[in-house]
């Protein structure tokens, strides 16, 4: 593509989002950036296209589906039931995704809570997460304190998407790399790998 097509091109993806940013809507909430600008274009005018279709039929899923717009474009593609929660969330101007440390607060630190209060803050959290659909699947083995310590180094930076009725979000503390994981001295899978 030569360089004025791709210039061309550009300048056509900055107006397609600022078109989308003028009805306050955030183009990063629903797709990840793009290297090829051709790419970019063609999601930028899909997205603009399901957002002028929204508008044109009364904003539903019902509406939306029964003409033909069954699969929302947006990212992560996760499943149709939390594809379409993202996308009504994002055209509607709603958050897309959450933190447990803006909705409740900052965990108590580890000094303010003795061997009582820690397993009742740690079920407390539990609870907290499983209502918006995520679980703690960390090692079983795993002491309180340590499970608590991750928590509070974890939750501040992370950012959940809003989950459809029934999906699950697992967090389990893995990052692949057994060998300089927190969790090693109680993990199974670990223990398993140091094995072979």
């Amino acid at each position: 593509m030569k360089a004025d097509a791709v210039f061309e091109v550009a300048a056509e993806n900055r107006a397609l989002r600022e078109a989308l940013e003028a009805r306050g809507l955030s183009v990063a909430d629903v797709m990840d950036p793009l290297p090829d600008a051709v790419i970019e274009h063609r999601r930028l005018e899909e997205i603009t296209e399901w957002v002028f279709a929204w508008e044109r039929l009364g904003g539903t899923r019902q509406a939306m589906t029964a003409a033909g717009y069954k699969y929302p474009p947006v990212e992560p593609d996760f499943d149709l039931d939390n594809d379409w929660l993202l996308f009504e969330r994002w055209v509607r101007g709603r958050p897309v995704r959450w933190n447990y440390i803006r909705i409740f607060g900052p965990l108590p630190a580890p000094a303010a809570l003795d061997e009582a209060a820690l397993p009742a803050e740690l079920e407390r959290v539990r609870r907290r997460l499983a209502a918006r659909g995520v679980c703690l699947e960390l090692a079983p083995r795993l002491p309180p304190a340590t499970l608590y310590a991750w928590l509070r180094d974890t939750l501040p930076g992370m950012h959940f998407e809003y989950l459809a009725s029934g999906t699950r979000l697992h967090l389990d503390g893995c990052t692949g790399n057994c060998g300089q994981c927190f969790q090693r001295p109680w993990c199974d899978t670990a223990a398993a790998g140091t094995e072979e």
